[in-house]
């Protein structure tokens, strides 16, 4: 029982090439909305640095703590004010892009934008 939680564990933790596709910069820029996020790796999980502004006269950042979740699943808290701000990562097949959906997080960018949507890999 023991060794198949084990393998269960190891299947669902991201490693080598793997861990490196998580990590990068990625962007949207369309119509006069811009977001980014920036993932590295740090001590066994991930550092995200979240950013958002529009020509609406909205904007905001974030960086956050991470962990995965699965092979292509990272996801991102803070708490911070009493607020609580949650970001999950979504990668797609190749690690190209990444889908991010939030929770909670207007106090970081205001009402008028989000740290949500699909991001491209930069420079590919």
């Amino acid at each position: 029982m023991f060794v198949a939680r084990l393998a269960l564990v190891a299947l669902l933790i991201p490693t080598g090439a793997v861990a490196s596709g998580l990590t990068g910069t990625f962007e949207h820029n369309d119509d006069g909305y811009q977001q980014g996020v920036e993932v590295k790796a740090a001590g066994g999980g991930f550092i995200g640095d979240f950013s958002t502004a529009s020509n609406r006269g909205c904007g905001g950042g974030v960086k956050m703590k991470g962990r995965a979740t699965g092979r292509s699943t990272i996801v991102f808290s803070k708490t911070e004010d009493g607020q609580f701000c949650r970001i999950t990562a979504r990668y797609a097949d190749g690690f190209r892009s990444v889908a991010l959906e939030e929770d909670g997080c207007t106090l970081w960018h205001g009402a008028s934008c989000e740290f949500q949507g699909t991001l491209k890999r930069a420079g590919r």
